[in-house]
C-alpha cells in the first residue's frame, strides 16, 4: 500500500513538474525538469524496493538457460550490448535476468560518452561464470566497500538499490560476486 501510494503521488508530482517546464522557461524551466528527474527516480527506487521484496520472498532456485536470460535481459538496451553466451544452464534465482539488467544499466547510465558493455557466459567443471564488462569509469570503490560490507549506515551508504539487487539475486543462486575496476572500465563476475 506504501510502494503504491509513493508511487501514484510521486506520478502527481512528475506531472505537475511537466506542466510547468512546458509552461515556462529559463530558470523556472530547468527547476520543473530538474523536479520531474528527481521524482522519476525516486519512482525507479519505488519499483526496485518492489523487486527487494520479490527477490527475498522467493526462495529456492530454478534451471535457467543462461543465454535466454541473458537475452531478456539485455534486449532493453539495444545494440550497446554484445551478447556472448554459450548455450548452458544452471541453477539459479529466478530473478537472475533483473540482476543482468541492473548491471547493464548501471554501466549504461554512468558512463559519459557512447557506452560499450559485454554480457557473457562460459561454463567451466561444474559452474557458470556469468560477466558483465564496460568501459566506463567505474563501481565507485565505496560501494563496493559497503556492498562487500553487507550493510549501510547513516554516514556510509551506497547511492541506489540496484547493487543491492544483484548481490542478494547472486548470493540467493548460489553463487559469488567479484568487482574488478580497471582504467579501462568495470567487470562484474
Amino acid at each position: 500500500v506504501l510502494r503504491h501510494n509513493i508511487r501514484n503521488e510521486l506520478q502527481t508530482v512528475i506531472g505537475y513538474a511537466n506542466m510547468i517546464a512546458e509552461q515556462s522557461d529559463g530558470e523556472i524551466k530547468e527547476l520543473a525538469v530538474g523536479i520531474a528527474d528527481q521524482a522519476t527516480r525516486l519512482n525507479s527506487q519505488s519499483e526496485k524496493a518492489r523487486q527487494m521484496e520479490d527477490i527475498v520472498n522467493q526462495t529456492g532456485r530454478v534451471s535457467v538457460d543462461i543465454k535466454s536470460v541473458i537475452k531478456e535481459a539485455c534486449t532493453p538496451f539495444g545494440e550497446v550490448v554484445e551478447q556472448d553466451a554459450a548455450t548452458v544452464t544452471a541453477l539459479a534465482h529466478p530473478k537472475l535476468p533483473v540482476a543482468i539488467e541492473e548491471l547493464v544499466e548501471n554501466a549504461v547510465e554512468h558512463h559519459e560518452g557512447t557506452p560499450s558493455v559485454r554480457v557473457s557466459a562460459q561454463k567451466t567443471d561444474d559452474i557458470v561464470i556469468l560477466r558483465v564488462s564496460d568501459d566506463g569509469s567505474g563501481i565507485p570503490k565505496t560501494e563496493i566497500r559497503i556492498l562487500n560490507q553487507g550493510e549501510e549506515t547513516g554516514l556510509h551508504h551506497g547511492s541506489g538499490v540496484g547493487l543491492w539487487l544483484v548481490k542478494w539475486i547472486v548470493e540467493r543462486s548460489g553463487g559469488d560476486l567479484n568487482y574488478e575496476v580497471t582504467s579501462e572500465g568495470t567487470e562484474v563476475e
